[in-house]
């Protein structure tokens, strides 16, 4: 009748184990650990819908620090009516039965009876729990300390946490849980890239307050509209479109750095199923991303010119006028630079390209001087050669609003722990839909094999400081408009 006891209603099996346990030897210097915690996995639940389920982990901290017992929706059947929704947090009630369990008929951690030693039934002295929520905490403490239990907050450990994904681990072995193709990614914290959770949680607070602007929605002043449409009465079209680049230069005393990314594309213009936005070094590789990723591969003011072309012949035509645009990279700085444009090459093998004497010079002294030679001999012959450099590499920044499966786990983990809650889309009709974010970094080119990871800190800067421009921007700079200065993100669109 403690008021802890009061706050919900106490199963009578509950109540039944917790007299039996209450007439149990006490061993002194016992510290038991009891933690719930979500899966690595995900599982469809009745209706469909993909949801984590928890694991709920006894552990003995003290003396031996090993697994005690574990429950989770994976076990046996009789556990059912215990576990209740799988994807819902255990009340405090199903810890407590965990506990009582483990006490009345101990467990090895394997699902059996304890060894012969241990087998001893009795009440340990100390109980952690691994969560602060008062909801929990303190009817815990309440009813442990009718067991004279002394109850306390301490955080998950690393061991536990390991636990979980080794249980994860099985599950998907046995085909009764799944990941999705991001899920193992490191979180933004989980790398050696100097991102602290700080920096990581207030990157996500504020592409969440970027999802709530919008910018792929609005709508753009009149002579822009008539430009492209020429009826503004029958075509409004969103001012951030895929198929536009902007350039963007952060002023001195902004966090992020220009080099980081020069240009940036805004997404969700024309599917609202990929909004984010997208930052690079090169214009060319950008539009040819876009052009494979669009439905037509042509632009939406060329569509006259493709009547009666499929899909497919629309895609590959555009795809041909790209990749006939001659494009070439300073085998120094990686610059890139078109067909037309001034360029220095090598004397002796006349395959090599700069952007300038001084980077000339200075890939000599650093790679082509032990090359010249070999390429000159081998173009002699009537043979090829392939010049490639490291930083040839593209690093392309991405933002994507997506669903939670696409989402890091570590992501998830840090969003659940400091009560960071996803932008909730009103659908109309009573639906709703939830939308999570996830930066991450493209890296390719240069003959190396494609990569995903996660942003650096300067990467991840940039994303914060960009999102910051297009939320205050009110519209895009255009040709007519010229660049806008937005001192309030520190920087020139």
């Amino acid at each position: 009748r403690s008021p802890g006891m009061e706050r919900e209603r106490v199963p009578r099996k509950v109540v039944a184990m917790l007299q039996k346990a209450a007439k149990l030897p006490q061993e002194p210097r016992v510290a038991w650990h009891l933690a719930s915690a979500k899966l690595r996995v995900w599982v469809a639940d009745d209706n469909e819908v993909p949801i984590r389920p928890y694991l709920v982990v006894l552990t003995e901290l003290y003396p031996k620090g090993r697994v005690l017992k574990y429950s989770s929706p994976f076990m046996r059947a009789s556990d059912a009516d215990e576990v209740g929704d799988p994807g819902a947090k255990p009340a405090w009630t199903r810890l407590l039965h965990i506990a009582l369990e483990q006490m009345l008929a101990p467990e090895n951690g394997l699902g059996g009876a304890s060894e012969a030693a241990d087998n001893a039934v009795h009440r340990p002295e100390k109980v952690y729990v691994a969560d602060s929520d008062p909801e929990v905490l303190e009817p815990l403490r309440d009813a442990f300390k009718r067991l004279g239990i002394e109850c306390s907050f301490l955080a998950e450990s690393e061991d536990n946490r390991q636990f979980v994904k080794n249980y994860s681990a099985r599950l998907i072995a046995r085909d009764v849980a799944t990941q999705g193709n991001a899920s193992g990614q490191n979180g933004l914290h989980v790398q050696n890239s100097g991102v602290s959770e700080a920096v990581a949680l207030d990157a996500l607070r504020l592409l969440f307050h970027l999802f709530a602007c919008a910018p792929w929605q609005a709508t753009p002043s009149r002579d822009v509209t008539e430009r492209y449409s020429g009826d503004v009465t029958q075509k409004r079209i969103p001012c951030f479109e895929e198929r536009h680049a902007y350039k963007i230069e952060f002023h001195s005393g902004s966090l992020a750095e220009s080099s980081v990314a020069k240009y940036v594309t805004v997404l969700g213009a024309s599917d609202p199923g990929s909004r984010g936005f997208v930052g690079g070094n090169s214009v060319t590789s950008m539009r040819e991303k876009y052009i494979k990723a669009t439905t037509g591969g042509v632009r939406d003011d060329s569509a006259d010119s493709t009547e009666g072309q499929s899909a497919s012949e629309k895609r590959n035509n555009a795809l041909a006028a790209v990749s006939t645009e001659p494009r070439y990279r300073c085998a120094s700085c990686a610059a890139e630079y078109a067909s037309g444009d001034r360029v220095w090459k090598c004397s002796g093998c006349r395959a090599v390209l700069y952007c300038s004497e001084t980077c000339q010079s200075a890939d000599w002294n650093s790679n082509h001087s032990s090359e010249c030679s070999r390429f000159s001999q081998a173009i002699a012959n009537g043979e090829g050669v392939t010049v490639m450099r490291t930083n040839w590499r593209q690093r392309e920044i991405v933002v994507l609003f997506t669903d939670e499966t696409s989402v890091p786990f570590d992501d998830l983990d840090l969003m659940d722990a400091h009560d960071v809650t996803p932008f909730v889309e009103d659908l109309g009709g009573g639906k709703q839909e939830r939308w999570f974010v996830v930066p991450f970094v493209t890296v390719s080119g240069a003959g190396f094999a494609p990569a995903v990871v996660r942003p650096t800190l300067a990467e991840l800067r940039w994303i914060e400081a960009t999102a910051k421009a297009l939320m205050c921007v009110g519209s895009p700079p255009t040709e007519l408009s010229g660049p806008i200065e937005l001192p309030q993100a520190k920087c020139t669109l």
